[in-house]
């Protein structure tokens, strides 16, 4: 007869993360396999294909190695729960990987970001190479199955690659805001008053900003929990897990866009100034085709200009400047 130890029941906390971690497992192998046909159409072993290659993979084996610990009966639950850390660790260091380019992309005019954004880099794979050492499991009882144990150290690996991404993300949103006539004081003053909310949507999605938010979110709410000793250790595992995969799912989203060149903004109109002798100044506005002293459409009242000619780049020749009467 079995003993009551092995027919004892699961801790409920043990029990509830299971459950949470299937579904994790089971949302990113559907965004894996809905997103493998534009991921085989548009990958041609460049660099960054091959970074996100190996990211998806880590991801994966990170994702069902801590599900396997957490569900299979197995024999060496410390070994597995090692595979788990250093799973985790490659993990978190090759997802920031993309976030760097992209500083380094928005912020290509500045050197001394560039390497402050290099120095956070290396610190933040370095924090993550510390919590391999403080995650451990046993058997419960006299089953096979594994209760994981992190130790406080643990969190030194979410909290590195969360304040990374932090940083990186609202350096990004800060720099781009510049560059697009929107600083940071007239964004803050913008939402204060609920104005503006159509131009810094677009810009957010338009630049690709937009999948980094969930990012952000999930990374800080994991680093939160990891941070808090007091919660269950399957707790802390589980959030790790929801923050790889989401991360996992919005970085693959970034790169494939960008591939279909889905994140370059389109020709907006802006506002300018022309001074004419004898005249007040006149606003400009010009788009892909035209562009339109006076702010009318066609010209009708007296002052206003219109000038058109060739959407090609480069060309200047077919073009037709007609004054209005």
């Amino acid at each position: 007869m079995a003993s009551p130890a092995c027919l004892s029941p699961l801790p409920p906390h043990v029990e509830n993360v299971r459950y949470v971690l299937a579904a994790a497992a089971g949302a990113w192998t559907w965004d894996v396999v809905t997103s493998l046909p534009d991921t085989i159409r548009l990958t041609n072993l460049s660099p960054p294909d091959i970074v996100q290659i190996i990211a998806r993979l880590l991801a994966g084996a990170f994702i069902f190695t801590a599900l396997s610990l957490n569900v299979l009966s197995v024999d060496h639950c410390q070994t597995l729960a090692k595979a788990v850390g250093w799973l985790g660790t490659f993990t978190l260091s090759i997802q920031n990987i993309p976030f760097f380019f992209c500083a380094r992309a928005v912020f290509h005019h500045n050197n001394p970001a560039i390497l402050a954004f290099l120095v956070l880099f290396i610190l933040s794979i370095g924090g993550t190479f510390v919590s391999p050492f403080f995650i451990h499991a046993s058997h419960i009882g006299e089953t096979r199955q594994c209760l994981v144990s992190t130790m406080e150290g643990w969190a030194t690996g979410i909290l590195c690659a969360t304040a990374y991404t932090v940083i990186i993300s609202v350096s990004v949103a800060l720099q781009l805001g510049v560059d697009n006539g929107i600083t940071c004081v007239r964004r803050t003053k913008g939402f204060i008053l609920k104005r503006m909310k159509g131009d810094v949507s677009g810009l957010l999605a338009t630049s690709g900003q937009a999948f980094l938010l969930p990012i952000v979110i999930t990374s800080t709410v994991a680093a939160v929990i990891t941070a808090i000793p007091s919660i269950p250790s399957p707790y802390r595992l589980l959030a790790v897990v929801i923050s790889v995969a989401v991360q996992s799912s919005m970085i693959s989203r970034i790169h494939t866009n960008i591939k279909l060149g889905l994140l370059f903004p389109p020709q907006a109109e802006r506002l300018s100034t022309v001074r004419f002798r004898g005249n007040p100044e006149l606003p400009i506005s010009y788009g892909q085709n035209s562009m339109t002293v006076g702010g009318t459409d066609p010209p009708s009242v007296p002052g206003s200009i219109r000038i058109t000619g060739s959407a090609e780049r480069g060309r200047g020749k077919d073009t037709k400047i007609t004054e209005g009467t």
